[in-house]
């Protein structure tokens, strides 16, 4: 199974989760400026070959139609990320299927999830709804726990009111854990709606973060779903039906309160990085418009005399 550029005719075999994006070293790259870096995943299994979108910024299409889930390929099959197109070869043709196949008796498709690349339930828009519905109305009656190390408290799931310790074993070893159903996780859970390697915290010296690892399900902070996410004592980690409470000891306060609580109780201040990146540049465009009309303020006044 080959995929081709069809702009310069390079290609590339398929072989398991192949990653799509700018700049990727070990999968599919991209070279156009609209694409992302984590733009998709191509995945082959069982003499079948997959596209899914991983929330590119400009999108996934299959022979010009988007990509809105894990949508089969057949050979031939024109594949564009944003405007950089590929067309994959494979042994067998079939006709392109997208989402679950029909059901014969009824003649309309059946309403169950699709699995991802590794056999994770996938969750329904109306599923997911309902999830964070349910997510809110617990936070609102959950009080923030107290930590003596730094820790994940789980809240829901199969393992609900386990404390899961975020201490490595050794000073020698990385401060980062894996989660995730793998074997060779760090942390591991065993609802099918986790990916294999669904996400990653990492420790670095005082700041911790959040990695989504394209899992198929999404990781949530908070109830948004990031890709990144710098962490708060008493944020809420959500991985599939797996909900945490990220927990740091107490002497990481702010103001009084833990940094997550507080956010939690002042959701319009702070916000994601992207909020708070796009406020810095918004910031940054009236200065510089405010220095502008000064400049043209001071030509005009001294041309007059």
């Amino acid at each position: 199974m080959v995929i081709r550029n069809v702009a310069n005719g390079t290609e590339r075999d398929l072989v398991g989760v192949v990653p799509v994006g700018r700049g990727v070293t070990d999968g599919v790259n991209l070279t156009m400026d609209g694409t992302s870096r984590r733009h998709a995943s191509i995945s082959v299994s069982n003499g079948m070959v997959s596209v899914e979108d991983a929330g590119s910024r400009n999108g996934t299409f299959v022979n010009d139609q988007p990509v809105t889930q894990k949508t089969r390929l057949n050979s031939g099959d024109r594949v564009r990320f944003d405007k950089e197109e590929f067309e994959i070869r494979v042994e067998s043709s079939e006709p392109t299927v997208v989402g679950p196949p029909a059901d014969p008796k009824k003649g309309i498709a059946p309403s169950w999830n699709t699995s991802g690349s590794d056999g994770t339930e996938r969750f329904t828009p109306e599923q997911l709804a309902e999830y964070l519905r349910k997510a809110k109305e617990r936070q609102g009656k959950h009080v923030p726990s107290e930590c003596k190390e730094p820790c994940l408290r789980v809240v829901a799931g199969e393992q609900q009111g386990r404390l899961i310790p975020l201490t490595p074993a050794a000073d020698s070893q990385p401060q980062e854990w894996t989660i995730g159903r793998g074997k060779d996780c760090t942390i591991r859970f065993e609802e099918h709606d986790i990916s294999e390697w669904h996400a990653k915290i990492v420790r670095e010296d005082r700041k911790w973060k959040l990695i989504d690892a394209i899992s198929s399900n999404g990781t949530f902070v908070n109830d948004l779903q990031v890709g990144m996410s710098y962490l708060g004592s008493g944020d809420t980690l959500r991985f599939g039906r797996v909900e945490c409470e990220f927990l740091l000891p107490a002497t990481t306060r702010l103001g009084g309160l833990r940094r997550g609580a507080w956010r939690a109780r002042h959701p319009s201040v702070g916000g994601s990085t992207w909020t708070r990146r796009k406020n810095l540049i918004l910031i940054a465009i009236t200065i510089s418009f405010l220095v502008t009309l000064m400049a043209l303020f001071v030509i005009w006044f001294f041309d007059l005399h």
